[in-house]
């Protein structure tokens, strides 16, 4: 039985499954994280456990998924070096870049919440 919730169906781009996944989990972490900032008190005792669970269960699993694709390869010695650098370009390009996405996106949104309450302040 193939599981096409974990991996591309056959023909269907590598890439394209899997940042369309991140995607869709990075969003539902984003929209945690809007709640996490527009907190009442309780929610953010439920909601930070939480936010840390699914964001270190999604780095965990795909460095699973990775290394476990890398050590299913037969290798010989001079393929090995290629895979490795594939495995790290993959790895950069699933999680680093769209951290680093996220974590400007959450300044931009702490900027624009900092300057809105400045303007509520100013008006009443």
């Amino acid at each position: 039985m193939y599981d096409y919730l974990l991996y591309p169906k056959p023909g269907e781009e590598e890439s394209k499954f899997y940042f369309s996944k991140l995607f869709k989990v990075l969003m539902t972490l984003a929209i945690f994280e809007l709640f996490f900032i527009l907190r009442p008190p309780v929610l953010s005792k439920v909601m930070a456990p939480l936010f840390i669970i699914s964001f270190f269960g999604l780095l965990g699993y795909i460095i699973y998924d990775l290394v476990k694709e890398h050590g299913s390869q037969q290798n010989t010695s001079s393929n090995q070096i290629i895979n490795i650098l594939k495995s790290t370009i993959k790895f950069f390009s699933i999680i680093i870049l769209p951290l680093i996405i996220l974590f400007l996106a959450l300044i931009i949104l702490i900027f624009l919440v900092g300057i809105l309450g400045w303007i509520h302040g100013m008006i009443f």
